[in-house]
């Protein structure tokens, strides 16, 4: 299925005319998917003690301060069209690539309780059942004669969500160097260089650290993540 046509003209954020063409469905995926991360990282369900693990490793290693601002910097880029897309580095990619991939799990859990996320009254005008907005996304583009029918919205073949949201994944991230950083980690700086420059990565796309917040910058980049999922930190608990 994964032979969709791709609405990004760039590698991972939208251009104002996608935007535009694509604004409810792409801010409800992209939403859904900041929301889920947001709340294991700083929300209802995280734990200061244990972390949790997302599965890349470069995102993992942030403190909670540099997630936050990542995700705050990163949730504003690709959903609002007047931000500027940040410069494509390492830390920024891991970012972009847990959102995507939160968004993928929220899609198996719903399909496979068969329920939202989230309830009624939080949900908002511009936050769908995760199903229904990534159908609602890839259906301009779906090709029903070579690609079959899109499922509906309330089928719970998992499998078939599972591929789909894959799908969408790759319209989003085209590739993710990010995770070739063990590629690069052993090898003498001359032959590191040599395969960065084959596979077409910046010099300094895995040197760029995240930005280490001030108290005052996390608790404004906190507000943003605010704004942008519906979520409500306490900021006092989370520290710094």
């Amino acid at each position: 299925m994964c032979e969709a046509q791709q609405f990004f003209s760039s590698p991972m954020f939208p251009t104002p005319d996608d935007i535009a063409t694509h604004e409810d469905p792409w801010a409800s995926v992209l939403r859904i998917g900041l929301r889920y991360v947001a709340e294991r990282v700083c929300g209802d369900l995280a734990d200061p003690n244990d972390p949790w693990v997302f599965g890349v490793g470069i995102f993992d290693r942030l403190t909670l301060g540099q997630k936050v601002v990542m995700l705050a910097m990163v949730g504003k880029a690709m959903l609002d069209a007047h931000e500027p897309a940040p410069d494509l580095t390492a830390v920024v990619d891991a970012t972009a690539l847990v959102i995507v991939d939160a968004f993928a799990a929220a899609v198996v859990i719903e399909t496979d309780t068969d329920a939202s996320l989230t309830s009624e009254d939080d949900r908002g005008p511009w936050l769908f059942t995760s199903r229904t907005a990534l159908r609602n996304v890839l259906e301009p583009g779906w090709d029903t004669r070579q690609l079959g029918p899109l499922p509906s919205v309330d089928s719970t073949d998992l499998d078939e969500w599972q591929e789909l949201a894959a799908c969408l994944a790759e319209m989003v991230l085209f590739d993710a160097d990010c995770e070739m950083e063990h590629l690069f980690v052993d090898d003498p700086p001359e032959q590191s260089d040599a395969l960065k420059e084959k596979l077409g990565i910046d010099d300094d796309y895995f040197q760029i650290p995240a930005p280490d917040p001030t108290d005052e910058e996390f608790r404004n980049h906190l507000f943003v993540l605010e704004a942008l999922t519906g979520l409500r930190f306490d900021a006092s608990q989370l520290g710094n």
